[in-house]
């Protein structure tokens, strides 16, 4: 009897879907404002969650749905923590303006705790074929990690604000504490502009090797050098050929002073500021395309690995076509221009998975910690990308 071996093919890339609808997502979108207004902003918990689950279940990958569960109830509980929060800062400032400083700089201090609450929370409450993601990465971790990037450029404006107020006492050397601070700011500058490949590196990794589906960990080939090749030295040379160009168009608007009120003169004064606008809005949205198309190009997982094959001129083409859309509309086209984006950018995602079975709950996520819905309510968004 002959042995009937089963060959098994090998997985390809499989693009995911975004089929929301433009007038569908208008209607979510225009309810939730006039019940959040009826209502002094209490449904704008409601809305947050209707309009996330409509945005989720619009989005598939081989023939199953995404889902969104967050709990409106717990969200307003977050936002009206938030808000007695900001209210006591607002308060303290008012009577007392250290008392509200210190408070002020321990919200500050709070802001990476609920950073990583937020990408915590964002990630326990998506799920995809009825099994849910997660975000293990630490606190402790997040603090270690801007502690590194930031502790030798506090320490330097430590040192300098302690010098600056020494030599402050002595008018005679005012000058000297003027050059002081603005030695101090170039060399942090200088030194962001050297670390900054290294920062994002261990950002990138340890952000994107902390997620979870299910019980499988995610993993990301990320180094120093890829970092920089790959999206710092592109966004500086956009930055700078941006700069350029704006200082060029800016030179000509001067130029063309001379033309007094002539009508040459008025539109050449006039068009090197709306140029000089767009140059700097698409050097804005150089960067996030960058570090989304380095991620999702090297994201793995066993048995499968992500891929982005969105371009540039189509990114940054929708992009100011948005914009534009959203300016003469007085903001009426957003709910279209929001799932025209994501139709763009879900649509050129892709994923190759052996076996989409064999990924297994895990149970002992709870993602209930009253923690989440505060960051919630801060609104301090991340887009993790799934």
């Amino acid at each position: 009897m002959e042995e009937v071996v089963k060959t098994i093919k090998p997985a390809k890339f499989k693009r995911l879907r975004f089929t929301g609808n433009g007038f569908a997502f208008f209607k979510i979108w225009i309810v939730n404002i006039f019940l959040s207004i009826l209502t002094i902003g209490i449904y704008s918990a409601w809305g947050k969650v209707r309009s996330k689950k409509y945005l989720y279940n619009s989005t598939s990958f081989a023939g199953s749905r995404f889902n969104y569960h967050a709990e409106p109830k717990k969200i307003l509980l977050g936002r009206a923590i938030a808000a007695g929060l900001f209210l006591l800062y607002i308060t303290a400032s008012t009577y007392s303006p250290i008392i509200g400083g210190i408070i002020g700089l321990l919200l500050f201090f709070l802001t990476p705790f609920f950073m990583i609450k937020t990408i915590r929370f964002a990630a326990a409450h998506t799920s995809y074929r009825n099994i849910r993601f997660s975000f293990r990465g630490t606190i402790q971790n997040a603090y270690s990690l801007i502690f590194n990037a930031f502790k030798f450029p506090i320490i330097l404006m430590i040192a300098s604000t302690l010098l600056q107020t020494v030599v402050g006492k002595n008018p005679q050397l005012i000058v000297a504490a003027i050059g002081l601070n603005l030695l101090s700011t170039l060399v942090i500058l200088f030194y962001f502009l050297f670390k900054i490949s290294d920062f994002l590196d261990q950002f990138i990794k340890y952000i994107y090797g902390s997620l979870y589906y299910g019980t499988t960990k995610f993993e990301i080939n990320s180094d120093r050098e890829d970092v920089s090749d790959q999206i710092i030295k592109p966004y500086r040379t956009s930055i700078i050929k941006a700069g350029l160009l704006a200082l060029a168009l800016f030179g000509i608007g001067i130029y063309s002073q001379g033309f007094g009120g002539k009508g040459l003169g008025v539109i050449l004064s006039i068009l090197p500021i709306f140029c000089a606008y767009g140059i700097l809005i698409i050097a804005s949205l150089r960067f996030p395309y960058l570090f989304m198309d380095y991620v999702w190009n090297r994201i793995t997982f066993p048995g499968g690995k992500t891929k982005s094959i969105l371009k540039w001129d189509d990114f940054w083409k929708t992009s100011l076509t948005n914009m534009f859309k959203v300016a003469i509309s007085f903001g009426l086209l957003y709910p279209f221009t929001k799932i025209t984006m994501l139709i763009l950018k879900i649509d050129n995602r892709a994923i190759k998975v052996d076996d989409l079975d064999s990924f297994v709950s895990d149970n002992k996520i709870k993602p209930n910690a009253i923690a989440e819905e505060i960051a919630d309510a801060f609104d301090i968004g991340f887009d993790f990308g799934l």
